[in-house]
């Protein structure tokens, strides 16, 4: 039986929303789930409203809105539709965007010039399923890798990423996640693959600057 998934889609501009609704509905048959597209808006405050009203299984998120950041969308939209699951679609290969978009609650982070029909909607089942997906962002410099597309970090490397951006030793982090060091240990080792890093002192400091380096 085919999935059915209710989407809102919010950018500024109607040709940008015109053509991700376009990507789900071609591409819709070949991945065998149905797109519901919800709901649409142009701003932060619009978004809240609908958002609450439609409560969208996946809501897509523009950064730059003409009445401000869709980053402050989150938390409300969050509070009022905790069920919808946020990825942020957006022109912005900015290191802080990504970080802020993630620590307030997004569940993706993708960038608009290389959303292909594939990224998009095996992006969007993957966060559904419950994995967290990021298009690379590599360290020192915080320039995204040109040629590499997004990837998909399971729950137990989602939150290994997150309690190494706070120092924590593996004892610990297995003690707090309840599987053995082992498993921490080699959730490092998946994540040093994905994100292209050479060691534990690299996922540190990358877990440290996207996830705790951006502010609020």
């Amino acid at each position: 039986m085919r999935s059915n998934i209710s989407v809102m889609i919010v950018d500024d501009f109607m040709a940008v929303r015109a053509g991700i609704t376009s990507i789900l509905m071609e591409g819709q048959d070949a991945w065998g789930v149905d797109f519901d597209i919800c709901a649409e808006a142009g701003s932060v405050a619009e978004t809240i409203v609908k958002a609450a009203r439609k409560k969208p299984d996946m809501l897509l998120l523009d950064i730059g809105l003409p009445d401000g950041s869709g980053l402050d969308a989150i938390n409300p939209i969050l509070e009022s539709s905790p069920n919808t699951r946020i990825i942020v679609a957006t022109a912005s290969k900015n290191r802080i965007d990504l970080a802020r978009a993630m620590k307030r609650g997004a569940r993706g982070y993708l960038t608009q010039d290389d959303l292909t029909t594939d990224r998009l909607i095996g992006g969007i089942l993957a966060v559904l399923s419950g994995a967290v997906v990021i298009v690379p962002l590599h360290k020192p410099s915080g320039k995204f890798e040109d040629n590499m597309g997004p990837i998909s970090l399971d729950d137990t490397e989602w939150n290994v990423l997150k309690h190494l951006s706070r120092g924590e030793k593996e004892s610990n982090i297995a003690m707090y996640l309840d599987v053995s060091e082992l498993d921490i240990k080699r959730a490092i080792k998946r994540l040093c693959e994905k994100l292209g890093l050479d060691s534990r002192v690299q996922a540190v400091v990358y877990a440290r600057d996207f996830l705790l380096g951006s502010g609020t």
